[in-house]
């Protein structure tokens, strides 16, 4: 689900070496290399920015803070990281990469022309990992400049499958993400009461979560009684007794995502409340039960989304906030939970069962869970009931 993000990127910054060592790098180095020969592809750059820096993270673990950074990684030698902020943030820079190599530029083609003089190479084959999706279309050129005569490959796509299946150190990071997105829901909580207002009781979650060591935390909200208005972010309006409120928030710690979605009402639950939230959960007991390594998604979500078992606004309003998808390195990542997914899950995947029903003619309610898929099928990474949050 897409989310605001913050301009300059604030909260704890840091490599962590003993969760997260160099060997994992060097291991993720090697399977790249190995994608490297099989398409033959003698120089891999590969784009990150602040909104949007999963395969760029996997590569080189630097966590753009404002703006971007290009990681160089040639089928041979070591491989160097271009960062695009003054000089002066250098030493900071160096610090949050396993890469020896760091240069603070402000043209990303200068800083490839030097790399490739340096070491003596000229690429026949290049492979662009995020370019032409993320950076400018000019920057994108003049890159293409630096090795005339190169053949340019897409490499995003090839990337992307290296990441699904996490290591224990990687689901170890995720498991610290999603218990900072409880611990924000549970603070949440304690300040959701009429006559607060909504960035107050969001403030209250951001602090448990940045405190906790969160790199970003992302909150969106929906009230019950504006269901013409999705989510959005929180703004200055009280709470009010007999309203339901939405919660979603999505955590990162250590350059790794994590989300929890959930409902909340100021007073006694009508019946209709408690009817229709019984009814979203249901529907996310299915599929966590029907999920799991070796079925494929597709059908799981076709039987879910079934038009005879779904009203027309319940079944519009899922589709528009998602099902689920992947979480990792990016707060939306694949496997992407819809009917027209005929890939299957595998042990080691992370993702989150997300079902949100709000608009007109609809009950407002959210249940999103972050789950690890193992062999004996979805497993919880957080203990927070499923249950409508009574405040």
């Amino acid at each position: 689900m897409e989310t605001l993000h913050p301009a300059l990127k604030r909260g704890l910054s840091i490599w962590d070496r003993e969760r997260l060592p160099r060997e994992e790098f060097e291991k993720r180095l090697t399977a790249i290399r190995k994608q490297m020969t099989v398409h033959n592809t003698d120089l891999l750059l590969v784009y990150g920015d602040s909104y949007r820096y999963g395969n760029l993270a996997y590569v080189s673990h630097y966590l753009p803070k404002n703006r971007g950074a290009l990681a160089l990684v040639p089928a041979e030698r070591d491989p160097a990281l271009i960062v695009k902020e003054p000089s002066r943030n250098l030493p900071f820079s160096s610090t949050i990469t396993w890469m020896k190599e760091v240069a603070s530029l402000s043209r990303y083609d200068k800083g490839l022309q030097d790399f490739l003089k340096k070491r003596g190479l000229s690429p026949r084959t290049v492979g662009l990992a995020c370019l032409t999706e993320q950076l400018g279309a000019g920057e994108v050129k003049a890159l293409r400049q630096v090795v005339p005569g190169a053949r340019f490959q897409e490499w995003t796509h090839l990337l992307d499958p290296l990441r699904l299946v996490k290591t224990e150190r990687e689901l170890a990071l995720i498991r610290e993400a999603s218990t900072l997105a409880e611990q924000a829901a549970l603070a949440f909580h304690k300040e959701c009461r009429a006559g607060n207002k909504e960035y107050q009781a969001a403030a209250a979650a951001e602090r448990v979560a940045r405190l906790g060591g969160a790199e970003d935390v992302r909150i969106l909200l929906a009230r019950g009684s504006e269901p013409e208005i999705g989510l959005r972010p929180p703004d200055g309006s009280p709470f009010s007794s007999g309203d339901t409120v939405l919660l979603y928030v999505s955590v990162a710690y250590q350059r790794y995502w994590s989300e929890v979605g959930q409902t909340f009402y100021l007073g006694n639950p009508p019946a209709e409340i408690r009817s229709a939230h019984e009814r979203l959960k249901e529907i996310h007991g299915r599929l966590v039960q029907e999920l799991g390594p070796g079925k494929p998604i597709s059908n799981t979500v076709s039987q879910i989304d079934d038009p005879t078992l779904l009203s027309r606004q319940l079944s519009a309003s899922l589709r528009t906030y998602g099902f689920g998808n992947g979480l990792g390195l990016d707060p939306d990542e694949a496997p992407i939970l819809v009917e027209t997914n005929s890939s299957t899950l595998q042990e080691g995947m992370i993702l989150t069962v997300r079902l949100c029903a709000h608009g007109p003619g609809l009950s407002s309610a959210l249940l999103a869970r972050p789950y690890q898929a193992t062999r004996e099928g979805l497993q919880p990474l957080i203990s927070l009931a499923p249950e409508i949050t009574v405040c």
